[in-house]
């Protein structure tokens, strides 16, 4: 239970011992991981609709959770669906199940598609959380306003200083010259993890300058 201090309704203290902050931190990861995990696994069964980034460790994890779930139902649909088109497949063919036959064959061609996209999307979004040095949708946008806000409003490279745009790259086409590219720093070569707080904002040729001259 906890108490009062001094009357001062906005203080607790906690006589066994308890921090509250620590038990509403732990809430807040808790519901961070549930969220992920469900916004992750709703999303690839409604064919990737209303996918959210998860910009905490917590959420990110429980979108991973969320995923290989989907995966796995996913896998079962396809699975299942197939041995009901088999035995679909067998009634039509005695000429009197096809009554029965038909419409098996149908809900289970749905399932087996449904499956395959689901167990699609998953696979998908595993293989890029495997990516541990991509920033995230919701990082890049904070590295990104970081840097406009060192530049009166607008992106610039941080060793030259030239103004760069947000550019996507295209096969079979030069890297633009202004291209906003986002550095890790500290670099994920030396072992370090992705820090957004610290990431750098480059051009294309201070981004490469830059790797050179560490050796990454």
């Amino acid at each position: 239970m906890y108490a009062y201090v001094r009357n001062n309704p906005t203080t607790l203290t906690d006589p066994s011992g308890e921090d509250p902050n620590d038990i509403l931190g732990a809430a807040v990861e808790v519901a961070n991981f549930a969220f992920g995990a469900a916004n992750a696994f709703g999303s690839d069964n409604l064919l990737g609709a209303f996918r959210m980034d998860q910009n905490t460790t917590a959420g990110q994890v429980g979108a991973a959770v969320g995923d290989a779930v989907a995966t796995g139902t996913g896998a079962a649909e396809v699975v299942l669906g197939s041995g009901d088109e088999v035995a679909g497949t067998v009634l039509d063919a005695t000429g009197v199940g096809a009554l029965v036959g038909v419409p098996a064959n149908v809900v289970s061609a749905a399932v087996i598609a449904h499956g395959t996209v689901t167990a699609g999307e998953g696979l998908v979004h595993l293989a890029r959380a495997a990516r541990v040095g991509d920033f995230t949708r919701g990082e890049k946008k904070q590295i990104d306003a970081a840097n406009a806000g060192r530049n009166e409003g607008t992106n610039a490279c941080d060793g030259c200083g030239k103004p760069v745009r947000k550019a996507a790259s295209e096969k079979g086409v030069p890297t633009p010259g202004d291209q906003l590219q986002r550095h890790h720093d500290p670099p994920l070569s030396t072992g370090a993890s992705k820090n957004p707080n610290t990431a750098k904002v480059f051009c294309p040729d201070c981004h490469r300058w830059w790797h050179r001259l560490f050796g990454q």
